[in-house]
């Protein structure tokens, strides 16, 4: 079984050069042909690049632009020739130790959709207090509003079946695209089965965040609005 992992990565050098060592450490298996797919900048970024090659490890620009829905929608369309596709963000705020409860979970062919979950029982976050109250509320109001039987809908820490997730047409630019996916999954495919890892969420490794806290609420506001048509 093919299986890719994608780290969706900008200006992540620090972080990776820990992070893909860990991720090869913990998904050592003679089960699955694994592929690491490190999705960086649209351009430049050569650092980054280098330090894949070296690791033997496969680095791809996003395109069209420089928004983390690019990054996600071209490690994605980069993975259509797998079988099971796992995104998890370069920041270090994903453990790799978590991975080998993912590729347990695909071997047993039970679930369609599995998500790392920080809400779910033995599930843990780091973040402020602030952005847990905003986390929180924000995952009360998608599985209220649209009916999701899901515990943390933002997360992006997720494995998906590629035939799946290749269905269906990803529009949203910023963080959003991560509801905007389950939204539009539960939709489209019959039945669909989730199953929520419970997950620690840990603060970044290195660096400062990419995501621009106005913004974030902003974009996932208007988001909510838009995906109302796929209300159950």
């Amino acid at each position: 079984m093919k299986l890719n992992i994608v780290l969706l990565a900008y200006e992540e050098y620090e972080n990776l050069r820990i992070l893909i060592p860990e991720i090869k450490k913990y998904t050592r298996t003679d089960d699955f042909d694994i592929k690491i797919i490190v999705v960086g900048k649209n351009e430049g970024d050569r650092n980054t690049s280098e330090l894949c090659k070296r690791l033997d490890t496969t680095f791809i620009h996003r395109a069209p632009g420089n928004t983390f829905g690019d990054a996600l929608r071209s490690g994605l369309e980069y993975s259509e020739d797998s079988d099971w596709v796992i995104v998890m963000d370069a920041d270090g705020s994903h453990n790799p130790k978590y991975l080998p409860t993912f590729i347990d979970k695909i071997s047993e062919n039970t679930s369609d959709l599995i998500i790392g979950s920080r809400y779910v029982k033995g599930g843990a976050t780091d973040n402020p207090f602030v952005l847990i109250l905003l986390s929180k509320i924000l995952n009360l109001v998608y599985s209220i509003y649209l009916k999701l039987d899901i515990k943390d809908v933002s997360n992006n820490f997720r494995a998906y079946k590629t035939k799946q997730i290749s269905s269906i047409e990803l529009v949203e630019e910023n963080f959003e695209i991560v509801e905007e996916i389950l939204v539009k999954l539960i939709h489209n495919v019959q039945n669909l089965s989730v199953y929520e890892i419970p997950i620690r969420f840990e603060k970044r490794m290195l660096g400062d965040s990419k995501r621009k806290f106005i913004i974030f609420v902003f974009t996932l506001t208007s988001t909510l609005l838009k995906l109302k048509k796929y209300k159950k």
